[in-house]
């Protein structure tokens, strides 16, 4: 059985990117998954993240277990030639965001299985009650985030108020690394409530977020997995084009919304 080893880095949105990858490359061709994440925290103080997720098998390395190893760099990569590398090559290390969802070789709900949280009683209880109101939980990104684009105040407004058009009268909740920034920017948005989330430890957020039932997205695959998972047939799901301002991809799936002009220009 060849062993495939994927390098785990950044934020709780990329890791789960890259993890994904891994389940779908044990699912779809029956490779053994490593993964190895170098160095502990990065300089945000971001660390591993995925034992949160009981359902996902995480078999961890060790870096000197994998610095020989050759690297396949996700820049440029097709999910056809990846495939094709690791079924006729030698053992590797991935290194990359993997942010497109033909990386999942169609292995859709085998992901969504290993991606399934479990909630306390309390945030299971609050994630009902998002989902049962109608939530439009809403994602702001800023933090460290000005290189790759921030996204515009006008498009969260003009998101919030088409699908309250379409849908009728219902909150919209701001989960954010900048809280005091949206209660400031957004208050004169009616019915609106920010979520005051932990930093070091985001998965209530991520969990609350997902149990919304319409989205207002950042250009952030934390938010961007928070839609994936936990929107239905009924929702509506807005994302800011374009994605990002240095990589030119974009990972959002054709059936959501894309609100052109969205981001900011440093």
């Amino acid at each position: 059985m060849t062993t495939v080893h994927i390098m785990i880095r950044d934020g709780l949105g990329n890791q789960l990117f890259q993890a994904a990858l891994g389940v779908a490359l044990a699912r779809r061709f029956g490779f053994k998954v490593r993964y190895v994440m170098r160095p502990e925290r990065d300089e945000f103080g971001r660390k591993l993240m995925l034992g949160s997720f009981p359902a996902l098998p995480l078999d961890m390395a060790r870096w000197d277990e994998v610095s020989d190893l050759p690297v396949i760099d996700g820049k440029d990569m097709t999910a056809d030639r990846l495939a094709e590398q690791l079924l006729n090559g030698p053992p590797a290390l991935l290194t990359g965001w993997w942010q497109d969802e033909s990386f999942f070789f169609g292995e859709h709900q085998a992901i969504r299985e290993a991606f399934a949280l479990v909630p306390d009683a309390r945030l299971a209880e609050a994630g009902d009650q998002l989902r049962a109101d109608g939530t439009i939980g809403v994602h702001v990104r800023r933090g460290e985030y000005g290189q790759f684009g921030l996204v515009k105040a006008a498009y969260y407004r003009d998101a919030i108020a088409d699908i309250r058009a379409e849908r009728g009268p219902r909150r919209a909740v701001f989960f954010t690394d900048e809280p005091n920034f949206c209660w400031a920017i957004f208050k004169d948005v009616p019915d609106m409530a920010v979520s005051q989330g932990n930093l070091n430890n985001p998965l209530a957020d991520f969990y609350l977020l997902s149990r919304c039932a319409h989205f207002v997205i950042a250009n952030s695959s934390f938010s961007w997995w928070s839609a994936w998972l936990g929107h239905d047939e009924d929702a509506i799901i807005y994302a800011p084009s374009p994605w990002n301002l240095i990589v030119p991809f974009d990972p959002t799936p054709f059936d959501w919304r894309r609100t052109q002009d969205a981001l900011i220009y440093p």
